[in-house]
């Protein structure tokens, strides 16, 4: 016997459907706040919503268009806060780092996946959807920011790449709570082998105890962009240098 729709499954009056995916996705993407991206189905989407598989299957195509949805919407929310730029590239590398690290932050459920699986699974479907222009827009704002370094393009994307490794990294660990400075056995076991046969232990170990993902990030980022503004010295010193 064929089952009789729900008022739940069926698109109310007055209510576009378009209105009504907008509110799964975005139901879907506050779920990885929480919970891992893989873990996003329709079957749990649903039970988060009190509606049947059958009621969400009727405006998605399945687990893919859900994913590819919640990615997009990550993205176009990263875009919303993308910041101005600037004459100074340093800052503004600064800058768009630490607002994609936010983001992530703010969704471990995204990072989780992007560390522990190969975010390409995710990102190829989601760019090639009828909605994925956010994600394509987000790597033209990040490239472009790295490109006013004026290095070479294969050097470009290779920093391009090694930064976003980094903020996925970091962004996770955050979430995940994977810092020494979070834990408090670290220093309690770091101090019971504080003693001459382990003088660099004795000398740096409280200082690791006490590293936050805050600490670690900035000094990561830090490290990168000073990278970066030596490889710009290395390509363009010696032209500065005949010029004056």
């Amino acid at each position: 016997m064929k089952r009789k729709s729900s008022r739940s499954d069926r698109t109310p009056r007055g209510d576009p459907g378009n209105s009504r995916i907008d509110e799964i996705i975005g139901k879907g993407l506050e779920l990885t706040k929480t919970v891992p991206l893989q873990e996003v189905s329709i079957v749990r989407l649903a039970r988060e919503m009190d509606l049947t598989p059958g009621a969400l299957h009727y405006y998605l195509d399945g687990r893919q268009s859900l994913t590819s949805g919640i990615i997009n919407r990550f993205y176009g929310e990263m875009l919303l806060s993308w910041p101005a730029s600037s004459d100074d590239w340093q800052s503004d590398l600064r800058d768009v780092a630490t607002t994609i690290q936010q983001c992530f932050k703010r969704y471990p459920g995204i990072a989780a996946y992007y560390v522990l699986h190969n975010r390409f699974d995710v990102l190829i479907p989601a760019i090639g959807s009828a909605d994925g222009e956010a994600p394509m827009q987000f790597f033209e704002n990040y490239l472009s920011a790295l490109d006013r370094v004026g290095l070479s393009r294969e050097h470009t994307a290779t920093y391009a790449v090694i930064l976003l490794q980094f903020i996925h990294i970091t962004a996770y660990a955050t979430a995940q709570h994977q810092w020494p400075g979070e834990r408090s056995d670290v220093k309690l076991q770091i101090d019971r082998y504080r003693r001459k046969e382990f003088p660099s232990l004795s000398r740096i170990g409280g200082a690791f105890a006490a590293v936050t993902g805050d600490v670690a990030f900035n000094f990561g980022l830090d490290l990168i962009v000073a990278g970066l503004a030596v490889e710009w010295g290395r390509n363009h010193g010696p032209d500065l240098a005949a010029a004056t």
